[in-house]
């Protein structure tokens, strides 16, 4: 994918059409504006990661299977989305919308799961929304600086794994 090896900034419609065999203008016929065809992309990937992340709900997965879930779901085009956080401040205002709503959605999904989880405590660890937001920035660091972490390797899929144990344990031991 052009945006996942060049960035979403630096992809013309132009490469996109030639790299898809059709002419330029027949990219407008479906995308009214570049931004229309960045959201839809987005869309996309996001969804198809929502989907996943939902299956986990309908199976009654644990909050670690969740997480690993969330991960196996990023790590299929990790390339793409380390671009969308890189560049996610000067992505179109729809798009950037589009990133932040599905981000939403799988902190609802985590919510979910988090009151299924700790049912029955009067007072859980933390608020759902500073649990999703903890979880969420240490993927992020964890992609945003991959070279470090899992250099040439995905990061996802190579420190999966230590992730989900390292981020459970922290909600263990806060519970407790």
């Amino acid at each position: 994918m052009l945006f996942a090896q060049h960035g979403i900034s630096a992809t013309s419609t132009a490469a996109i059409a030639e790299s898809s065999g059709v002419a330029h203008g027949t990219l407008f016929a479906h995308f009214a504006t570049r931004d229309d065809l960045i959201a839809e992309v987005i869309m996309r990937f996001l969804g198809q990661l929502a989907v996943r992340l939902q299956q986990s709900l309908e199976d009654k997965a644990a909050l670690c299977d969740f997480l690993s879930a969330h991960l196996d779901g990023l790590a299929e085009n990790e390339d793409f989305y380390f671009r969308l956080l890189q560049e996610q401040t000067v992505l179109p205002p729809y798009a950037r919308s589009t990133l932040l709503g599905m981000q939403s959605v799988i902190s609802l999904q985590l919510s979910s799961i988090l009151a299924r989880e700790f049912a029955g405590n009067e007072s859980p660890p933390l608020r759902h929304d500073q649990i999703f937001n903890t979880w969420i920035g240490l993927v992020h660091h964890y992609i945003l600086n991959r070279d470090l972490f899992a250099s040439g390797r995905s990061v996802c899929a190579s420190r999966k794994d230590e992730l989900v144990e390292h981020f459970c344990l922290l909600l263990k031991n806060h519970k407790d």
